[in-house]
Order: C-alpha cells, then sequence, then structure tokens
C-alpha cells in the first residue's frame, strides 16, 4: 500500500505548495515523512489521515487494511465519544482506560488524542461545577500544544492542520466565547474573548479555503460554521449569521452529513425570524424535527453534551483487519493453518494472529498475502490510481448515482474509464460493474444475463464464489452482490435474494469489526434488502433490519441514508392496520420527505411529495 500511497501524498503536498517540514510539524521527523512518502516507511492510518488532512484531503476513498491492534485504538476512540455525548461518564471511563493500554504515548498524535478524550470527559463531567473558564479550557490547550505550540499566535495562512488540531481549537473557542451558556454581550469584551473571536474568524477561514475534499471539509467546517454563526446573531450581525449558518447546512447537506445539523437549523430559524423573512421558515422547522425524528424512531438516546458535537464526524472509511483478512482467506481456500504459515512462522502463531491476539510483522504479513493470491497487499477500494483524483471522481460518481442524476454520473463514469489502468483486475471490476448497472438501467440487458455477467466479475477478486458469502466483502463486492440480490428479485427469484442478503450481513455482523467501519458498503444493502423485505410482507423482519440501518447511519452521523430507510420503513407501517402504524406511517412518510428535502435527493423527494399528498390530502409545501 504505502509503495503507491507515499507517492500520492506527495504529489497532493507538492500541488499544494506545502513544505516536508510544515506538514510533518510535531507529527514526524522530516526524514520519516521524506520515507513515507517515497513509501520504504509504513506509519498507522492515524498518522496517514493526519497527514492528508493537512493538505485539506481525505483518506476515506481509499480501503485501509489495518493490525487487530491498530483497530482497538480507532474503534475505542469513537466508542468513548459516542459515551461522553450522551453523559455516559462510566462506559467512557472503562474505553478511556481500555485506550491507554494500546495507545503509544511516544507518538505526538497518540498522546494528543488521549489528552482530547480525557479533557472533553472532564469538562462533560465538571462542566456545572467550574465557573472558571480559563481552566475549563486548559486541559484542551495542553493538548494542542503537542503539534501546535504557537497556535495562540497562529495567523493560519501558512499553517497545515489536521482535523484533531482544528476540533480542539473549536472546542478551547467554544469555552471561551460561552457557547454553553446564556447569551453574552459581544459588545464589550475581554482581551481574551476579542482574541478568541478573532482566532475563530481565522480558523473559519482556513477551513474554508484549506480543505478542498468535500468529505473532511463537511468533518470540521459545519462545526466551525455553528460556533461562528451564533456569536454573529449575539452580536446582532444577522445576516452574516445566516450566511455562514447556511453554509454550514449546504456543506451537511451535499455529503448526507449529520452532525450540528438540528444546531445549524436552529440558527436559521432565530436569523429568520430577526429579519422577519417568515416564508420559509415552516419549512426549516420540519427539516429540523424530521433530523429529530430518526433518533425517535429508533429510540436511540438524542446527543445531549454540546461540545461532543466538535468531535463527533461522519465515517465514510471502510476498514479491513488483516488478522481477519488472513483467516477468511485461509478458510476460502480450503488451506490448513499449517500450510498457509509454512516457512513463515510457526502455527500457533498463526492461530494467534487470525484471532486478534498478535499482530504480524509487515514481512511475514505481505509473504501471507502473496501466498493466498492477495495482489493488492493492504491496499483496498474501489479502483487502485495514483492519481487522488480519480478518487474523488469515482465519489462523485456514486454520489451522483444515489441521486439519480444519471447523465452526470454517466459523464463522470466514461472519463473513469478512459483512465483507469486496465492492468489492475479491481480496475476493470468497477468499470465492468458499471457498464451492466448502465445497461440495466437502460433496459438494454436482461436481468438473468445481468445476474450471471455481475457473479462473473465478483470472482475477479471473490474468488470461487459459488452464491456462498465467504468473507467480508470489500465495497465494490458489496457493490457487486447488492446488484446481484437486486437482480434476483426483478426475476422473481425472491427467496435466493433474501437469502444473499442474511449471507452479507451474517459476514459484518461476525465481522471483528464494527459495522460503522463498513458503512458504504452497508448503506446500499440496507436500503435495498428493507425494502425487499417490505415487497414479500416480511414486515416485522423489515421494520427490523430497517431500523437497524438508521441506528447504524445515526451511528456514522449519516442523515441523507437515514431518510432513504427511513422512507422504505413507511410502507412497511401502511400495510399494517393499528391506529398506532396508521400514524407512524404517516409521520415517517412525512419526515422522510423532509430528510431528503434537506439532503437534496430531489428525485426521492417528488415521489415521497406526490404519494403523501394523495394519501392525505395534504400538501408538504
Amino acid at each position: 500500500m504505502y509503495k503507491r500511497i507515499g507517492p500520492m501524498l506527495r504529489q497532493l503536498r507538492i500541488q499544494a505548495d506545502i513544505q516536508q517540514k510544515d506538514l510533518s510539524r510535531g507529527i514526524l521527523r522530516d526524514v520519516e515523512l521524506s520515507k513515507v512518502e517515497k513509501g520504504k516507511m509504513e506509519i498507522d492510518r492515524m498518522h496517514l489521515e493526519a497527514l492528508f488532512q493537512r493538505i485539506g484531503k481525505s483518506v476515506d476513498k481509499l480501503e485501509l487494511a489495518m493490525s487487530m491492534d491498530e483497530y482497538q485504538l480507532f474503534a475505542l476512540r469513537f466508542d468513548i465519544l459516542d459515551a461522553l455525548s450522551v453523559k455516559n461518564i462510566a462506559k467512557a471511563e472503562d474505553s478511556l482506560k481500555n485506550y491507554e493500554t494500546y495507545i503509544d504515548k511516544s507518538k505526538p498524535l497518540h498522546l494528543q488524542a488521549l489528552l482530547l478524550l480525557q479533557a472533553l470527559k472532564s469538562y462533560i463531567e465538571n462542566q456545572d461545577k467550574n465557573q472558571d473558564i480559563e481552566k475549563d479550557s486548559a486541559p484542551f490547550e495542553k493538548a494542542l500544544e503537542i503539534t501546535f505550540p504557537e497556535w495562540k499566535k497562529a495567523e493560519f495562512e501558512d499553517i497545515c492542520l489536521c482535523i484533531q488540531e482544528i476540533q480542539l481549537l473549536l472546542a478551547i473557542l467554544y469555552i471561551r466565547l460561552g457557547m454553553e451558556g446564556i447569551q453574552k454581550n459581544f459588545l464589550n469584551l475581554s482581551e481574551d474573548e476579542n482574541h478568541a473571536l478573532i482566532m475563530l474568524q481565522k480558523i473559519y477561514e482556513y477551513i474554508d479555503t484549506g480543505y478542498t475534499d468535500e468529505e473532511e471539509r463537511a468533518k470540521v467546517y459545519p462545526q466551525c460554521a455553528w460556533i461562528y454563526s451564533q456569536v454573529c446573531l449575539w452580536r446582532g450581525d444577522v445576516r452574516t449569521a445566516y450566511e455562514i449558518c447556511q453554509k454550514g447546512v449546504d456543506c451537511l447537506a451535499e455529503n448526507g452529513v449529520l452532525t450540528v445539523m438540528e444546531e445549524l437549523l436552529g440558527i436559521k430559524i432565530k436569523c429568520l425570524e430577526k429579519l422577519e423573512a417568515v416564508e420559509g421558515i415552516q419549512k426549516i422547522r420540519n427539516q429540523k424535527c424530521a433530523v429529530s425524528f430518526l433518533y425517535d424512531i429508533v429510540e436511540k438516546p438524542h446527543i445531549s453534551e454540546k461540545i461532543a458535537l466538535l468531535f463527533l464526524t461522519s465515517i465514510n472509511g471502510e476498514i479491513v483487519v488483516t488478522n481477519e483478512l488472513i483467516r477468511e482467506m485461509r478458510l476460502s481456500q480450503k488451506m490448513s493453518q499449517e500450510e498457509l504459515s509454512f516457512g513463515i512462522c510457526a502455527p500457533e502463531t498463526l492461530s494467534r494472529i487470525e484471532y486478534g491476539k498478535r499482530s504480524p510483522n509487515t514481512r511475514n504479513l505481505y509473504r501471507m498475502f502473496h501466498k493466498l493470491g492477495l495482489e493488492r497487499e493492504r491496499y483496498y477500494g474501489f479502483i487502485v490510481a495514483d492519481d487522488y483524483g480519480l478518487y474523488e471522481k469515482v465519489r462523485l460518481y456514486k454520489r451522483n448515482i444515489g441521486r439519480e442524476e444519471m447523465e452526470e454520473a454517466e459523464r463522470i463514469f466514461n472519463e473513469l474509464s478512459e483512465k483507469l489502468d486496465s492492468k489492475y483486475v479491481i480496475n476493470n471490476q468497477f468499470i465492468e460493474t458499471g457498464r451492466i448497472q448502465a445497461n440495466l438501467n437502460k433496459n438494454m440487458l436482461s436481468c438473468e444475463c445481468a445476474y450471471e455477467e455481475l457473479k462473473k466479475i465478483l470472482n475477479y477478486t471473490m474468488k470461487d464464489y459459488d452464491d456462498t458469502v465467504y468473507r467480508v466483502p470489500f465495497r465494490q463486492e458489496a457493490v457487486i452482490l447488492n446488484q446481484m440480490a437486486k437482480c434476483l428479485r426483478r426475476n422473481g427469484r425472491d427467496d435466493e435474494a433474501i437469502q444473499l442478503y442474511e449471507q452479507i450481513l451474517e459476514r459484518y455482523d461476525n465481522s471483528m469489526v464494527s459495522k460503522r467501519f463498513h458503512s458504504v458498503s452497508l448503506m446500499l444493502i440496507y436500503i435495498s434488502y428493507t425494502g425487499l423485505l417490505e415487497v414479500v410482507d416480511y414486515l416485522d423482519k423489515s421494520e427490523k433490519i430497517g431500523k437497524e440501518g438508521i441506528r447504524l447511519m445515526l451511528d456514522c452521523q449519516r442523515g441523507d441514508i437515514a431518510g432513504l430507510i427511513l422512507a422504505n420503513l413507511t410502507c412497511v407501517y401502511e400495510k399494517r392496520d393499528t391506529k398506532k402504524d396508521v400514524e407512524l406511517a404517516k409521520n415517517c412518510l412525512r419526515n422522510s420527505y423532509y430528510l431528503l428535502d434537506l439532503y437534496l435527493h430531489e428525485y426521492d423527494k417528488f415521489v415521497l411529495k406526490e404519494a403523501y399528498e394523495k394519501i392525505y390530502q395534504i400538501s408538504l409545501d
């Protein structure tokens, strides 16, 4: 992986006109970064993410494999943030203790993450007891100074910041500007508050111009817009507050993200009320209620600790744990541990590796991959390319497909087909899948023929597939399997389609990796499977799967996909005849419409609007 991704990082750094010393500041030594860029040194995901983020880009478009130890560290951080967001201090403390056992405190970025989580726990636990703002923000400042000691004097023009550093800056300003308290008088600020306000403006401008990757920008820009627009509103600059707030909403909507959407919509409403622009307020209120409804329908606790919103992000990455992959590939090839380990390590060592009790060293890992026929080593995704821009185009293509914007999707797909190197199997797999989908949409290919062709190209990477999903699918494999199930459904082979979906979900259920780190693949599965179960009248099962999908999307902070699943649940409740279900159907249909309207799904929104107004004789506008 690093032989390819290192040079890609270097290319992006040069394009952004960033010096090595500025990119590596506080994270790695210059000589280490140089080795990474030459593909001669491996670094963990946290460091790789930070380097890409400092250039304003995202590694979420790449499907990265990691050891079990690294995965535990990665997953625990999300568990701690989840617990703190609903003030579950006991659970957060237990997870923090576990987190400390995995973290390497000699690495600045790791130590900073630990101090961040400790500071957040302490703040949430004690915020009602401590009135000293300076003291409240001090732990966050201490964490920030590990990689960014000059933050108080920074002008930000020539500074490179990763998401973690920006989150810490926003937390410090959130506290210093009194965001937890009642409305402040911003006409008479202290020196510290004035400094915080100036810094907030600079950070806002930095994110706005520096983060050119939309996925990564959506992790911090809306949070900054939330704080900044609230401050502008308190200062009486209502129009500026509204404009900043709207940009934050647009950023979330374009990327399907949920984090701080309710807060930004609330500020929009206040701005319009002050401007006496009553037209449109009710629609925004309805959108805000729709976001809240998602938590209610699945009985998931609402986020109660506002400061935690600064650290919650949407999850778009896909994770493969090498330990699990080795075991699944070995079993699929009917190879014994003795056969795979021969000449590499002892069978007992391989057993410990496969069950996550030990991580293989890099040399042995690649030797095992080679023996198993895995050519991609630790590099996975929809495609293989040296040009990061092609990964961005794949994302645009997928987004346009999801929104039924087929002409633009076809244009991007044709461009990708021309530029992708066909010597890589997964590039051919991606291109052939896209062509089959396009021919199906144009009725140029029967579902039966499409199914056989999809099955054939699935075998490019899922060798010897015989109607059994024997391991967790990679991203493109999940796309193919979902399309295969849809072909079965169109051919009237519903039971086979259901069986296929059950196999896929069973693999994810039994994986070492949490479903939240397979969200890209599972988005498709939950939408399609919920709909299929409803059509064949397995209503209880459809409701169960649909709600499971919404909970996962809330875990991943994805509002657009949750809205699509909610639309499927509408049909489930419509088929039931109890008074409670009739009311649920109406609420689901109404709220799914406003969610899809908010997240720019024009085609789906139109269908839901037409259905609602026909059934209930009430206009949604």
